[in-house]
């Protein structure tokens, strides 16, 4: 960018009325400046032509005023007489040409009116075309409703009722449902609900259930059940609910998506107690910090069944070893919906190799970082995307290609099913948030149907001798 067009950029930026006549001027003396390189003529000086520019702009400035004025009364009187009922639907409409001017010559009244009758895609396109009036539209609310259900018709009349002096109490009672929540779930139904409205508005529909259907239709043809049911939850929560029939459908479509997706579902790498076994023995033969720290993590992912957004998060102070017992603090648990944390047990014995694993890896650390899970450095924790590559790489070390970190959630889970214990336990300890979300993580095995596991060993000897 050149000096001129700089100096012209900061006279429109301070004029109350910008116009053209300096930008005019300017590049009138930049063509007499060429000139005087191939011609004797000599230019006039930059203050003479600043002055002719300035006495020009004065008489151009007036006219835009005086049609700036003219086109607000105009829309004004217009405005006056439409509400008054004294002009016609016709009439309005043979009016219309009378709004011939540039939309920046209007008043900012006139373009609030405007906007206030855009829909929500228009306004964005305006929102992006200059600072001026991504202000407008900022300060012009738009409201969504939620269809027309009970709660928002609860909500809209006691609205009326309380009158603006509660307008903040009512604004409350809306967010109530998604406050209900857990803190990032309720964020999850927000931006869920602002894709539904931003899709709803975009294909000009009315907002309501069948429109909801329609964008669960158009939403399955990318996106898996899971994030069906999601969107199904989200709608739920800002509405009373959906009516049977809707509800038929919903159900029939995430079923349908399952289904398709079951039919496309990859092989599953079973990790069981042995695999955790093979890990922690190749630590114990090294004297690797990388080694002790895989193997840990493998150990306390595999009993515990932790997820690996858990595992990232689990800190030194709440692990605690006591009675052959170790206690695992979960802080941020799914199914810990009041964040207070969720503490996972499981047995080990004094002495063996998860305990002398645990102990030579805290002291590796030596305290540098408050998280179990840290840097070979102990400078900061390892995140979640961290904690799953190691996962995969240890797994692969044994002959698990393909296994990923949640392989050791789903050994685990399956690990105590063998032994004996009863949902109710592998759900506690595992922390999952239904028996319907443990059910798809378990396979058959004889003693959760009631059959005793003898053993065959001691009954072979038998035969053998007999």
């Amino acid at each position: 960018m050149s000096s001129y067009q700089v100096l012209v950029a900061r006279v429109d930026c301070f004029s109350e009325t910008p116009v053209s006549t300096y930008g005019k001027f300017l590049r009138q003396q930049v063509e007499g400046i060429m000139e005087c390189f191939t011609s004797e003529t000599v230019r006039k000086k930059n203050i003479d032509d600043m002055k002719e520019a300035e006495e020009a702009a004065l008489e151009v400035k007036e006219k835009a005023i005086k049609k700036k004025k003219k086109a607000s009364g105009t829309a004004k009187r217009l405005a006056e007489e439409i509400a008054a009922g004294q002009l016609k639907p016709s009439e309005k409409a043979s009016a219309d040409p009378i709004y011939d001017t540039n939309w920046c010559d209007m008043p900012d009244d006139i373009k609030l009116e405007c906007i206030g009758k855009l829909k929500l895609s228009e306004r964005l396109s305006l929102r992006c075309t200059a600072k001026a009036e991504r202000s407008l539209v900022d300060s012009q609310k738009i409201e969504f409703t939620e269809g027309q259900g009970a709660k928002r018709q609860f909500v809209e009349e006691l609205k009326q009722k309380a009158g603006e002096e509660f307008g903040h109490h009512i604004e409350k009672l809306k967010m109530i449902p998604f406050e209900a929540k857990a803190k990032s779930t309720a964020a999850a139904y927000k931006a869920e609900n602002d894709k539904r409205n931003a899709w709803i508005s975009e294909k000009k529909l009315p907002v309501d259930e069948s429109s909801f259907l329609l964008y669960l239709l158009d939403r399955a043809k990318q996106i898996g059940s899971s994030a069906l049911a999601k969107i199904s939850a989200a709608y739920q929560t800002a509405n009373e609910g959906i009516s049977a029939i809707g509800a038929s459908f919903v159900s029939d479509l995430i079923k349908s998506k399952r289904r398709e997706e079951s039919l496309l579902k990859k092989t599953v790498v079973e990790v069981t107690v042995e695999d955790v076994q093979k890990i922690t023995m190749l630590a114990m033969k090294e004297d690797s910090p990388e080694k002790d720290r895989d193997a840990l993590l493998a150990i306390l992912s595999f009993n515990v069944m932790l997820r690996a957004s858990e595992a990232a998060e689990i800190k030194w102070a709440g692990v605690k070893q006591k009675d052959g017992m170790i206690e695992v603090h979960v802080e941020k648990a799914k199914n810990d919906q009041l964040r207070l944390g969720r503490s996972s047990f499981f047995n080990y014995e004094p002495g063996s190799d998860a305990d002398i694993l645990m102990c030579r890896w805290r002291l590796r650390t030596k305290g540098k970082c408050p998280y179990v899970f840290s840097h070979l450095n102990s400078s900061k924790k390892l995140s979640k995307g961290a904690i799953s590559t190691l996962s995969t790489k240890m797994l692969a070390a044994i002959g698990k290609p393909g296994a990923t970190h949640h392989c050791f959630r789903r050994g685990g889970a399956n690990h105590m099913r063998r032994i004996g214990h009863s949902m109710e336990e592998i759900q506690c300890r595992g922390r999952w948030r239904s028996a319907a979300g443990l059910k798809v993580y378990l396979t058959d095995v004889p003693t959760a149907q009631g059959c005793l596991q003898l053993k065959g060993a001691e009954f072979d000897d038998e035969d053998d001798d007999d």
